[in-house]
């Protein structure tokens, strides 16, 4: 009976680190997965930005990007 007891707790323990492990995984997973939408979503919105602004003379192109929010650095 002794045996029995600390078989059910070993097993209890057993399950409950696998389920943890596999929740961790899958929270990891999903968390990875927001950060490359929202990555790829401000990639997007530089890209239009950018595109807008590729036919203004060099002077306006720097406002422009600069009202917007990004800033031009120089080399």
């Amino acid at each position: 009976m002794g045996h029995s007891i600390f078989l059910r707790i070993t097993l209890f323990f057993l399950v409950t680190f696998i389920a943890m492990g596999l929740g961790f995984i899958l929270l990891q997973q999903k968390l990875a997965q927001e950060y490359t939408h929202k990555i790829e979503s401000e990639a997007g919105n530089i890209l239009l930005v950018l595109r807008k602004s590729v036919p203004l003379a060099p002077p306006m192109r720097r406002s422009y990007l600069q009202e917007h929010g990004y800033s031009v650095a120089e080399p």
